[in-house]
């Protein structure tokens, strides 16, 4: 029997139970009338005073907002960045959980990383705030012709621009700005900021730029397969090194008539097969049921069609075969999430369905809860910019 887990958040701030549930409180519908605002709209809208202080035109008990040079270089500026730039959509409560500050601080930041023309916001309007306290949406503005990104990153600081990237440059792998494909961010994003919250045994996650298959192995029999270019939603690392990937799937993207999202399920499936077989890290590969109407048993048709049959197409050797498939999950969402802003022990151990062998199985054990701070990917999690410093203070976590 799933049991709810009513355990304290390592962030302080501002936790799970304080945000809008993505599974549960917020719908399509949401995101289709809103718009972006970017500087040029958000400038037509304000005034500059004698004293140098940007002001609303329209609004003038809203906050008082400075100069874009005085704060959008500022550690607070640099650590919301690098999270939008490694998790794409993010709302202001899921920013201030990860920078473990208030909410009102870090949207006068993000608003003055609006009016410089880096960050763009998504206005779900007050009275859908004030009823779901969900704040707005941000994203990094990476319009071709935007010179803005350029000139702020052209004022930091070497290592500062290395802690944002972790490698991987910002324009790779932007992703969509349909609205499904925002509610989707924000629904992975919120599993993966709660696991680093609820979980002892997660030091990290990343987000879908550094959650490429072609990163995790080397592929040189199949180099020009397009399936082995798969990209994850998210990324999950343990204290002892194991990459725990997140497909956040939705059984109803498999219910509709043609066959397309289905072959790519399957395909997908096949070639984490591989991709877990060959790879030398510790990879599992979790799909997870995020539907508003959930049916599991189809989810895990498709991907189980993937392991146990199309895997053979990149696997030919059945030994290895089954050593990937036998790391492939699919978990039901609202098991692990089984009412708004919970969290269940499920979903501490992270308990999922193991295809190869049909059983229930935890993607957590307990060699998970004991640290490694030698592993390269342990290392590099902890250095990275958007991990929030409420799991890097921790003592047993700190990099020699």
């Amino acid at each position: 029997m799933t049991r709810l887990v009513y355990g304290k958040s390592r962030a302080e701030k501002v936790t799970w139970p304080d945000r809008v549930d993505p599974l549960y409180e917020l719908e399509y519908q949401d995101f289709i009338q809103q718009k972006w605002s970017t500087e040029k709209l958000l400038k037509q809208e304000l005034r500059v005073t004698d004293a140098g202080v940007v002001r609303p035109l329209v609004n003038e008990q809203s906050v008082v907002m400075r100069r874009p040079a005085n704060v959008t270089h500022s550690g607070r500026a640099i650590m919301i960045v690098a999270a939008l730039s490694e998790f794409n959509h993010l709302t202001t409560a899921q920013i201030a959980t990860l920078l473990d500050v208030h909410i009102g601080y870090v949207t006068t930041t993000l608003e003055e990383l609006v009016i410089s023309g880096v960050v763009l916001r998504l206005d779900m309007g007050r009275e859908f705030q004030r009823d779901k306290g969900f704040g707005d949406v941000w994203r990094l503005n990476r319009s071709a012709d935007n010179p803005h990104i350029s000139r702020w990153a052209a004022r930091l600081k070497p290592v500062e621009w290395m802690l944002i990237s972790n490698g991987v440059d910002m324009d790779t792998i932007s992703g969509s700005n349909h609205p499904f494909a925002i509610q989707h961010n924000i629904m992975t994003n919120e599993l993966l900021i709660r696991a680093m919250e609820s979980n002892p045994a997660i030091i990290g996650a990343w987000g879908e730029r550094h959650a490429r298959m072609v990163d995790m192995y080397q592929n040189v029999r199949f180099p020009e397969d397009v399936s082995r270019k798969n990209i994850a939603d998210g990324i999950l690392v343990t204290r002892s090194g194991k990459i725990i990937v997140i497909e956040a799937s939705g059984s109803s993207l498999v219910n509709k008539k043609g066959g397309d999202n289905k072959n790519a399920l399957v395909k997908k499936a096949a070639a984490w097969v591989a991709a877990c077989a060959y790879s030398e890290l510790d990879i599992r590969v979790v799909f997870v049921d995020i539907s508003a109407k959930p049916d599991v048993s189809r989810l895990e048709l498709y991907v189980g069609i993937g392991v146990e049959k199309e895997s053979a197409a990149y696997v030919t050797r059945r030994r290895y075969r089954q050593k990937g498939a036998e790391k492939i999950y699919v978990a039901d969402g609202r098991r692990w999430f089984p009412s708004a802003r919970s969290v269940s022990d499920d979903f501490l151990w992270m308990l999922a369905h193991n295809t190869a062998n049909n059983r229930n199985e935890h993607i957590i054990d307990e060699d998970d809860f004991i640290s490694n701070p030698d592993a390269d990917i342990v290392r590099n999690t902890l250095a990275a910019l958007h991990v929030p410093s409420w799991i890097k203070n921790m003592p047993d976590l700190k990099i020699a």
